[in-house]
């Protein structure tokens, strides 16, 4: 009865996360590249009741938990392909960290470290197969210093540590096996610091960046959006801002000093995520989602904690959950970990000592499950479709098979932007004559962008292609105004402010252009584009001497670029001076 209220009281506080959420899109489905919106929460909460209304036995126990270690003996030996560099699937992973099928070392390692942890209960607990399991124990440990996911090791070491406590007496039963785990375990580390030797070129890319470092940017980074979703929630505390809709709101809370944050045409990060999945409940649907969230946590916990007074191997689930939970303390909801957390945590919801009257809800969460299921699979159907797109060289036949695609499935955020950049790469790339037909890339753009703001609203990088469509169609006033717009949802975005440079130079007489070319070297101070723009301004201003210092810039960054020697030879014929002087 309690654990009814408790999935309901969650599921209400995602509703009206939801009906506060400027994106509907994103709250329902999800970011694109993430889809954890309303859908997915429905179809894993459906899994949990469907878990917690049933009366598993010991027996039944076993074959989930074992089920679990034995699923890990696929991954674990490409783990060993991939640290030889014998990634024969080309899964192009993060190179120099072990991620193997989860694609992301830090998912990887939460999942070596319930593998872990699981087979040491088996072997002290369990006490068969012990050969078997202290294998998969020793080559998950060594993949996960591997995967070098800092915060998953350290919760590691900490859950190890503890249940090497728990379990005092029976390893010190046993001392044979647990020479050989200890032994195990010293030959993973020595060869995990033995890397520079034993495999230079992992070496070179992942442990001299990983290991050898003494800056953490990726904690700074955290930092920061973490101290955004904090303040995020104290300005709208008891409905926050929307489930999945972190990416674009989260941009006008960052700290602008660190540079992550900035967007350049190389660099443009969107951050969907606080990389913290507390914070982003927090942020995104207030006090009664962060509360119902926890609370569901605390009552899971608890239950695990009971269920070990039963049986030992229930340690398995307690200490998974755990490690899930510190997981998700620095990352965020992923299909691969929210499997063993669901199950976790249904396994605690099920073990609660609370007696009521049983309510049994069969059918409804299976019509759930098969419809949400079958919304991606259609969802899934586009992907491929646009995965195709991308292997097109044909602009304007990309520009064709991509509004058909959208057409198929309107609600793919990326398509609206991919599109706009054909349309804005096929329009200046016409020569002066095409004026009609610039016009009406002009017009693709603005019709593309207003149908994708319908959906994804406050989004600077659309505001940035109307400001880009009414340029062309030399609407300046206009074009300025959407310029400004994408700046205010982004400050720190270098497209729109060269758009802005450029309206200033050429249509108010330069006013405001110091302003403009400030704020741009302030946002990509490395970008080849910032740099030419910069040149390119000051020759514009006759400010010779400092054309002449961004083009020094543009030499010690990148050297080999033609458009260098352009730049010297307009100097050489237009100014009294060495280029250099």
């Amino acid at each position: 009865m309690i654990t009814f209220f408790l999935i309901l009281f969650f599921i209400l506080s995602l509703l009206l996360s939801v009906f506060i959420a400027p994106s509907k899109v994103y709250a329902i489905l999800g970011q694109s590249a993430r889809l954890t919106g309303l859908l997915f929460y429905l179809i894993f909460f459906s899994f949990v009741w469907l878990i917690v209304q049933q009366r598993f036995k010991e027996k039944d126990l076993f074959k989930i938990f074992f089920s679990i270690v034995l699923s890990s003996i696929i991954p674990l030996l490409y783990g060993l392909c991939e640290y030889s560099n014998f990634d024969f699937l080309n899964l192009e992973g993060y190179p120099g960290r072990l991620s193997t099928f989860f694609g992301q070392p830090n998912d990887y390692a939460v999942f070596l470290s319930v593998i872990c942890l699981s087979t040491f209960c088996f072997i002290y607990i369990y006490k068969r197969f012990i050969p078997l399991f202290c294998v998969i124990f020793v080559i998950s440990f060594f993949e996960l210093l591997l995967t070098y996911s800092r915060a998953n090791i350290f919760g590691f070491f900490m859950l190890f540590f503890v249940l090497l406590f728990l379990l005092n007496k029976e390893i010190l039963s046993s001392k044979r096996v647990s020479a050989l785990l200890a032994i195990g375990i010293l030959i993973s580390i020595a060869l995990f610091f033995a890397t520079p030797y034993t495999n230079p070129g992992w070496y070179e890319m992942g442990f001299s960046r990983q290991v050898g470092r003494v800056e953490d940017e990726s904690l700074s980074q955290r930092i920061t959006m973490w101290k955004a979703s904090i303040d995020m929630f104290l300005e709208k505390p008891l409905t926050g801002y929307g489930l999945a809709n972190y990416y674009p709101i989260s941009s006008r809370f960052f700290d602008m000093s660190n540079s992550f944050f900035h967007w350049s045409t190389k660099n443009m990060t969107f951050v969907d995520v606080p990389h913290n999945e507390f914070l982003e409940f927090l942020a995104l649907g207030g006090i009664p989602l962060f509360v119902s969230f926890t609370i569901l946590i605390i009552f899971a916990l608890y239950g695990n904690y009971l269920s070990v007074y039963e049986n030992k191997l229930n340690l398995i689930a307690l200490f998974g959950f755990c490690a899930t939970l510190i997981y998700l303390f620095f990352n965020f909801f992923v299909l691969s970990v929210s499997l063993l957390f669901f199950l976790f945590l249904a396994l605690g919801l099920t073990n609660l000592p609370f007696k009521g009257k049983e309510i049994r809800l069969d059918i409804f969460p299976l019509v759930i499950s098969v419809a949400c299921f079958s919304l991606f699979l259609y969802m899934g159907v586009y992907y491929n479709i646009d995965n195709g797109i991308y292997k097109i060289k044909n602009n304007f036949q990309k520009v064709i098979m991509g509004t058909n695609a959208l057409s198929f499935y309107p609600y793919d955020y990326y398509s609206y932007p991919a599109l706009d950049d054909k349309y804005l790469l096929i329009a200046k790339s016409l020569p002066k004559s095409d004026e009609a037909i610039r016009f009406e890339m002009a017009s693709s753009i603005e019709r593309t962008s207003f149908l994708g703001l319908s959906l994804f609203p406050n989004d600077p990088v659309l505001y940035y292609y109307l400001g880009e469509a009414y340029k062309l169609k030399r609407n300046y006033p206009e074009a300025k105004l959407y310029f400004l717009k994408s700046l205010e949802f982004h400050p720190f975005f270098e497209e729109p402010i060269i758009g802005l440079l450029d309206i200033s130079c050429t249509y108010e007489g330069c006013r405001n252009s110091f302003k403009y070319a400030k704020l741009l070297y302030e946002t990509s101070p490395d970008s080849l584009l910032t740099l030419v723009t910069l040149v390119n301004y000051n020759i514009r201003m006759h400010q010779y001497n400092d054309a002449k210092i961004f083009l020094r810039d543009i030499e010690d960054l990148y050297p080999a670029n033609p458009i260098i020697y352009v730049f010297k030879e307009f100097f050489m014929k237009n100014t009294s001076s060495k280029v250099f002087s």
